[in-house]
Formats: structure tokens, sequence, C-alpha cells
């Protein structure tokens, strides 16, 4: 990248940058933003390895993702109260940082909310109405809501379900789109002089006392003050050793649905299947508890077992009743990074390298605060 470039290439990309980004997803954008909104005369260059990014970023499934009652249920468990508590206000205050800072029209945000569908085979007799009592009660200690979760089993019907048992709401959760948010951004980042480079692939990085050097795939080097990485599942060809752990979630689109019921967003089985409408199709995606191995993962492809999957879930359990079955009209596939720990991994890692990695497929939702913690670590 460094290698034959001109006087005035060198002198508007290159020379005296303050902060490299690498990854232009929504946890580098929101990174940028932050740090121009503290400081505005920074030279900032951002680069990634893609013609668009190529993580999750624009190949997710279009959630503002707050969570599913079961998921806060089960970060109790293995996180404690304390981190749970953390994540959910995070979550919440990225959705509300998204909705302030964009017009809903030009990101196609909708307020639907989200609904976690109970299957008639994991009710297991529990007590949901005392379940929603008990965990809105803690999240009011972080949310100024009185009825984080409500029970709405009233429109299992209505949307035309089978083999449900119970439908929790809640009214945080939105569905937006995703290439539109991250066109948003990146104009946003670039109209404050952000300036941002794509095809570009780092090779390793080397810390020094004074600066970072990023060490190119095509053996430039892009020197800076300080390197933040936010390449989230990919991080691990940089830092080997780091806490990431690469899943792949695979997505199908329907075909258009004439008087498509469902409006929102569903997560079922403890969010491993999540769909949504888009328009008057349904978008569905998850199934990688079916087969954990194969989707650990950094290769981006779909796979005809988990399709399959996603396919009989779509026809048994979403539209079972409908009077024809409509044909798939798209799959594709991202990468989402998961760890030892559900929580980001927001550290500098070597003397002016930072992380801000592991977003455990709720980067939408997350990278606003995660991109406001990494600018504050600075100077």
């Amino acid at each position: 990248m460094t290698t034959n470039l001109s006087y005035w290439e060198k002198d508007v990309y290159v020379n005296n940058l303050d902060v490299v980004i690498v990854g232009i997803g929504f946890v580098g954008l929101w990174t940028a933003l932050a740090l121009k909104n503290k400081h505005p005369k920074l030279k900032i260059l951002m680069v990634d390895q893609g013609v668009v990014p190529t993580g999750a970023s624009t190949k997710n499934a279009g959630f503002a993702c707050f969570g599913s009652i079961t998921e806060q249920l089960e970060n109790l468990k293995t996180l404690g109260e304390e981190k749970t508590l953390e994540f959910v206000k995070n979550r919440y205050q990225g959705i509300e940082t998204i909705k302030k800072t964009f017009n809903p029209k030009q990101i196609d945000y909708f307020n639907y909310g989200g609904y976690e569908i109970i299957l008639n085979d994991h009710s297991q007799n529990r007590n949901w109405l005392q379940e929603v009592t008990t965990i809105n009660s803690l999240l009011s200690q972080v949310l100024p809501l009185k009825n984080t979760y409500q029970l709405k089993n009233s429109k299992i019907k209505q949307f035309g379900f089978k083999n449900v048992n119970q439908l929790v709401f809640t009214p945080s959760e939105g569905q937006l789109h995703s290439g539109k948010l991250l066109l948003a951004l990146k104009n946003k980042v670039e109209n404050l002089g952000v300036l941002c480079l794509q095809n570009i692939s780092v090779d390793h990085v080397v810390s020094k006392r004074q600066a970072v050097d990023l060490c190119l795939k095509n053996g430039g080097i892009l020197k800076a003050a300080h390197v933040v990485i936010c390449t989230n599942a990919f991080t691990k060809s940089l830092f080997p050793k780091i806490d990431v752990i690469p899943a792949r979630g695979q997505i199908l689109l329907t075909e258009p649905i004439p008087n498509l019921k469902l409006k929102g967003c569903f997560h079922a089985e403890a969010g491993y299947y999540y769909f949504r409408n888009l328009d008057n199709r349904i978008l569905l995606g998850g199934a990688r508890h079916k087969s954990f191995t194969s989707e650990t993962t950094t290769t981006i492809e779909t796979t005809t077992f988990i399709q399959n999957d996603l396919k009989k879930f779509l026809y048994d359990i979403i539209i079972p009743d409908l009077k024809f079955k409509p044909k798939i009209h798209q799959s594709w596939a991202g990468i989402m990074a998961m760890g030892s720990e559900k929580t980001p991994l927001i550290q500098e890692i070597k003397p002016r390298v930072y992380t801000a990695v592991r977003m455990s497929g709720m980067g939408v939702a997350l990278a606003p605060v995660v991109g406001e913690k990494i600018a504050n670590m600075f100077f």
C-alpha cells in the first residue's frame, strides 16, 4: 500500500497518522465517530480487507438486538448479576444512540419490538409470568422501563405459529437496514475528515515506543501513533492468543408472502434461531447450535445442513398453515465473534494498540457504546 505512492498520496493517506482503525464495520465506524467528536483534529485512517466489511456488519439479520428473556436468565447464571445488568444497559444505550444519531427513514429503522417464542417442548412447566416479573424488577435498576418484558400469548394465533407455548415481548428491540446504517455511518465519519481505504489487508502489528507499524500483506507499512483493531472474529489472525472464537451465522430470505402476518424481531431456542419480517418477506437465521463444530469457522459460505434446518423451522414453526411454501430468494453467511465470556473485549493489547472485538452477535447495539469506551482510553 505504501509502495509506489506519489507525494500527494502519501501526504493525504499516510503521513502523520494519529490513529489507524482496522475494520470498517460498525465498531470501527462508531469508534472513529467517537474519536472525532472528542478530538476533531485527529488524523484518522480506516482500513478494511474487503470491498465491503467481510465479517458481520452488513451480513447480519438487521436486528437492533436488545435481547430475549431467556438470554437474560442465562446471562445471570453465566455472567452474574453485575455483568448482566451492564450488558443490558450497554445494548439499550447503543440502540438509543442509533435512534438519536440517524433519522429512522435513513436506516429503515422500525420499532416493532422483539418477541421470544417458547416452544412447547422447551416450556418445562415454568411459571413465565413469574419469570417476567422477576427479570423486570432486576432490569429496572439500570433501565428507564417498568415492563421490559411482557407476555403476549394472545398473538401466537395472530402470527400463525405452531408448537409455541409462550410469547414474551419487549418494546426495546428494533429492526433496521444494516447496509444503510453502515453507509450512513461511513458518510458521517468521512464528512468529519476520516479517511477510508478498502482492500487493505494487515499481516501483523509491531508496537514501538513512539508509534505502531501496521505491516501490510502487500509489503507496505502504515505508521500511526495509535492503532485500534476492530476486526472481531478475524482478530485471531493478528493476535493468535486472543480470546475470540469465530461463529458463522447463516441466513435465508424468502420470496414475498402475500398478507404476511408477522411483524417484528423474533427469537427462539435461546436466540439460536432469529427471524423478522423484511417488508413482506421472512428473513430467518441461526441454527448454529445444530452443528457447533462446523459453524466455528471464518469461512463465509452457506451449508446444506444448516440451510435445510432453517427451512424446516420456517415451514414447521413460523408459517405452518400457509397454503403454499414460499421459495427461498437468497441465502448468505456472516462471521460473528464469541469467546469464553459474552462481553466485548476492550483492551490495550500492546502499547498503543487497542482491541474492540468479541461482540457475541450483538454488534449493532453494542458498537456505539464500545466506540465511546475505546475513545475514552485515548490521551
